[in-house]
């Protein structure tokens, strides 16, 4: 397929699913390589011939002389040149191949109206404009001890000091014991979260489509398909999605659970609200939204590329 530049967006991958990117190539080209030979040839004439020359000697009817003799003759050739080049397929390129194939063959659904989401279904491709977020328990947790340390070292509120037992020169050593944090139950609450979070092998990220009010995106993402950095450099930026729709939520009792790629899905709902009624009730602390499901309207995707 021949691309002409003026009309492709030339697409710069942050997170690419090779994997699905190589299947999908394969089954609409029946058959994938990754090597390719451009083979050029050229062509020009060329002079081939011999030349001989000499001197001899005769005397003829008994007159000396020198006769110089010489010859030249050639014939003229066409010499064929025939160059091979090696062209490898990159990631990059395969994944910008296989996004105008799709686009060609009209499977590509993109999402710009409210319209665009009423209409689609599952099992779709489908592409989006998004604001990418941090799965919220995820960023809630990340620097849930770190945060801790910080509220109390800043925050005598946070600590328990006993006032008994006083001795000369400040408090005794069984006192200095016991002063702790008063929330410890939920700091190792929420260290039993982050080990759950940390033990998946997916990332749960969430994007909140622009060109669609209200709209969100759930998808998983794995850290071995990112192509530089890691999911860090997504959060907060914005970024279009290519991805397929595995489900779409209308309803409005409908949602989406954070949850369901961790060791935490294991846990009672009972449990985790508990936790966040604890951490709630921290003091003097700015936390990030806590929610563990995304209400409707929302669509869940495996997602092949999230790009620039």
């Amino acid at each position: 397929m021949e691309f002409n530049t003026e009309e492709t967006d030339l697409p710069i991958p942050i997170y690419l699913n090779w994997q699905i990117v190589e299947g999908l190539l394969s089954q609409i080209e029946d058959g994938i390589s990754r090597k390719s030979e451009i083979t050029s040839i050229s062509s020009e004439k060329q002079m081939r011939g011999s030349e001989v020359s000499g001197g001899a000697k005769a005397k003829i009817f008994g007159i000396g002389g020198g006769v110089e003799a010489g010859r030249k003759d050639g014939t003229e050739n066409n010499a064929i040149t025939q160059t091979k080049t090696e062209q490898y397929s990159t990631p990059t390129s395969s994944f910008a191949k296989l996004q105008k194939w799709l686009n060609t063959l009209g499977k590509i659904q993109q999402l710009k109206t409210e319209t665009d989401f009423e209409r689609l279904k599952s099992g779709i491709f489908v592409e989006f404009l998004a604001k990418i977020k941090n799965n919220p328990l995820a960023e809630l947790t990340k620097t849930i001890s770190q945060v801790a340390l910080l509220a109390a070292a800043v925050n005598p509120n946070l600590r328990k000091v006993p006032k008994s037992r006083k001795v000369k020169g400040g408090t005794s050593a069984a006192d200095v014991k016991s002063i702790q944090p008063v929330d410890v139950k939920s700091i190792q609450q929420a260290d039993k979260i982050v080990s759950g979070l940390i033990d998946s092998s997916l990332l749960e990220l969430v994007g909140e489509l622009i060109e669609v009010r209200n709209v969100k995106a759930v998808f998983s993402v794995e850290s071995e398909n990112f192509v530089d950095e890691g999911a860090d450099v997504l959060i907060d930026g914005e970024y279009r999605v290519l991805g397929k729709t595995i489900r779409v939520v209308k309803s409005e009792n409908d949602s989406i659970d954070l949850l369901r790629n961790t060791n935490l899905s294991l846990l009672e709902r009972k449990n985790i609200d508990e936790f966040k009624t604890a951490w709630d009730k921290i003091e003097g602390i700015r936390l990030p939204p806590f929610y563990t499901e995304v209400r409707s309207p929302a669509i869940q995707i495996i997602p092949i590329a999230i790009f620039i």
